[in-house]
């Protein structure tokens, strides 16, 4: 585990240390709450696509990163140069860059460790259902997932699971 370490700029006594992790968003996912326990990850997979498709009628969905502080209450903020976040408040907004606790090197971001959605598949509940549905999951940082993409790998996933 890489431990950082990082002040608030509102509060300049107010230092945090602990592990950094990467959380993301795809788009759209919040589906899941109208639909929370009655329907699998693949029926999500279906609505969502379609929903996806009228926002996004070039097919690629947009993908947002967070970074929090695992094991600690703390607030997720965007993690910083996402090109579809240009004049949000992101980590940097709030705080200092991080350093390595062990050797004082600043944090480059792409090398987080990177916290999947959750998705339950017996409480048919989470965020995670895309996931679960095809088994695929973004690259550090990747800012768009294409929704045709998407329904080739739940194909090939659930032709493998037969």
């Amino acid at each position: 585990m890489k431990n950082y370490i990082f002040r608030s700029l509102t509060n300049k006594n107010l230092i945090i240390k602990g592990n950094l992790i990467a959380k993301y968003e795809i788009n759209l996912t919040g589906i899941t709450y109208d639909y929370s326990g009655r329907l699998d990850a693949e029926e999500l997979l279906e609505l969502w696509s379609e929903a996806a498709r009228k926002k996004y009628p070039d097919g690629m969905v947009d993908i947002m990163w967070l970074v929090t502080v695992e094991g600690q209450r703390f607030k997720p903020e965007f993690i910083p140069g996402q090109e579809g976040l240009v004049g949000e408040d992101c980590f940097l907004s709030y705080f200092t860059h991080p350093v390595s606790e062990e050797t004082g090197l600043p944090l480059d971001w792409t090398t987080l460790s990177i916290k999947p959605p959750f998705w339950d598949d017996d409480a048919l509940e989470g965020l995670g259902f895309i996931e679960h549905a095809t088994g695929w999951q973004p690259n550090i940082l990747q800012t768009h997932v294409s929704i045709d993409f998407l329904i080739e790998a739940a194909k090939k996933k659930s032709e493998e699971v037969q």
